[in-house]
């Protein structure tokens, strides 16, 4: 439970860091932190836990969410709500969905499910602001979790064990290494 206060402590203060232009509301204001503050906090968590590793995992993962993503905009260019361009797949979601989906991937659903919250919240504050329609949240989270899911592996800790068995010889064991 620790983790997942510390997790969202450090969303809040992505959140209290996050750049306000003079024409951004709350709504705007949020998106951007949870934008930034999801992938952030995933890789403060991984240093924290000298998971250097994941660490590298995450930056793998979060650059082909954001290449793909990008690419998109720029092929697809389809109109905002706003009246703007470049709206499918949303970058502010892609980001937000990209750490959520790292966090789960590597650590289990007791980071996943508050990352994902406020990843879902990224993609209702841009629907809710007229910069997206729905289809690009729905696109973005796809993207970055297809990225996870590919580029991820799940964290086996400081300590590893495996079984070991030698049916020839019937010697059975368990081998337990560490990192340090």
């Amino acid at each position: 439970m620790r983790a997942v206060t510390a997790f969202l402590a450090l969303c809040l203060f992505g959140f209290a860091l996050a750049p306000r232009p003079a024409y951004a509301n709350k709504w705007d204001t949020g998106a951007t932190a949870g934008a930034l503050g999801v992938p952030l906090a995933a890789g403060i968590i991984s240093l924290v836990k000298d998971d250097w590793p994941g660490a590298w995992q995450l930056g793998f993962t979060y650059v082909a969410t954001m290449g793909v993503t990008e690419g998109l905009k720029y092929t697809i260019d389809e109109t905002r709500p706003d009246g703007g361009k470049h709206s499918f797949p949303s970058g502010h979601a892609a980001s937000a969905f990209a750490g959520a989906a790292y966090l789960q991937r590597r650590y289990g659903w007791k980071y996943g499910i508050p990352a994902y919250a406020i990843s879902t919240l990224v993609g209702y504050a841009r629907v809710h602001n007229d910069k997206h329609h729905w289809h690009d949240i729905l696109a973005s989270a796809v993207i970055g979790n297809v990225a996870a899911f590919l580029i991820t592996k799940p964290y086996e800790g400081p300590i590893h064990t495996s079984l070991i068995a030698d049916p020839v010889s019937k010697s059975y064991g368990i081998q337990a290494s560490m990192r340090f």
